[in-house]
């Protein structure tokens, strides 16, 4: 049974059959560990650039970052790619601002090293491709969204509804080339 990913108002949420965050988490990890394209840093703490006046006085943390192993970082045109894991069906608006949280952020991925790392893409799993309105805001600010295509048996990379990169689970990446940032001058 397919699990729908809009409500009948129309509002998109994310997809899939995971009870909690948890169980996410988990299928998430299996599935990018199997591939062995990426290092997996969990649950990963913050500092933001700067301290905006009306946000809580809070470090972010994001559940996932992968930073690609020596050998593919020649396929892949990006370093290092955020993950926020939620559980299905929930509304995708609140977790798309923490994705753009995390672009404004810096983060360290070992305690014993004093190196924080910027992050050039922030995507939302479990959640299906955005489109009109959001898919815009998406791709503008490199955020997007990650779903399992079973037909590929791949996880499959989407900044608004253009597909970035996908990850099949024998270890190969397919990379698009991307259409935005490309114009110039008055539009």
């Amino acid at each position: 049974m397919d699990v729908p990913y809009s409500s009948p108002s129309g509002t998109q949420r994310t997809n899939g059959h995971y009870q909690d965050e948890n169980a996410a988490k988990s299928a998430f990890d299996a599935f990018i560990e199997s591939t062995g394209v990426f290092a997996i840093y969990k649950e990963v703490w913050g500092n933001y650039q700067y301290s905006p006046a009306e946000k809580e006085n809070k470090n972010p943390r994001i559940d996932r970052i992968l930073c690609p192993l020596p050998g593919k970082w020649e396929s892949l045109p990006f370093g290092l790619v955020g993950v926020e894991i939620k559980r299905s069906h929930t509304k995708i608006g609140p977790p798309l601002s923490q994705c753009l949280d995390y672009k404004q952020a810096s983060f360290k991925l070992n305690s014993s090293v004093p190196v924080r790392v910027l992050l050039d893409y922030v995507f939302l799993f479990p959640c299906e491709k955005t489109e009109n309105e959001a898919g815009s805001f998406t791709a503008q600010n490199r955020i997007g969204t990650v779903r399992h295509n079973s037909y590929f048996d791949s996880f499959d990379f989407f900044s608004g509804n253009q597909l970035v990169f996908r990850v099949f689970r024998d270890g190969r990446v397919e990379v698009r080339p991307l259409r935005a940032g490309k114009r110039r001058g008055s539009r």
